[in-house]
């Protein structure tokens, strides 16, 4: 495996305990509750170092099968790899979590995961692409 691919594994799934994080930044912008933005920032380690093991976990069981699928037929592109993490992401929810927004977050924060493994293992850079 490309040393890519290994960093796109690693990194990718860590965008959606980030996702649920932003979700907790922007309800205290929204809902103008300032005092509480230090709590909030505070949080970002908690919730990444309890995040980051689920996000691994969905990923192994579910990420790494769906991307071997995609591999097989020959769909390692931008948009079934940000559906496939949304649909990981809303399978999460149904599991976790209960209200509409966390759907959302969960679903979003999968699409980034696929996006950003994309990003980092499928995409070729551009000095890449250029030289061939």
């Amino acid at each position: 495996m490309k040393r890519r691919m290994i960093l796109a594994f690693v990194v990718a799934p860590l965008v959606a305990p980030a996702a649920v994080w932003l979700t907790f930044l922007i309800n205290a912008l929204i809902t103008a509750q300032f005092s509480e933005l230090g709590k909030v920032f505070l949080a970002l380690p908690g919730v990444l170092a309890l995040g980051a093991p689920v996000a691994w976990a969905v990923t192994v069981v579910g990420g790494v099968p769906l991307y071997l699928l995609l591999r097989r037929a020959g769909y390692l592109r931008l948009i079934p790899l940000m559906a496939c993490g949304a649909l990981l992401g809303a399978l999460l929810f149904r599991i976790v979590y209960q209200s509409p927004l966390e759907l959302v977050v969960c679903a979003l924060g999968g699409a980034g995961a696929g996006f950003v493994f994309w990003y980092i293992g499928i995409r070729t850079p551009n000095h890449i692409a250029a030289a061939a």
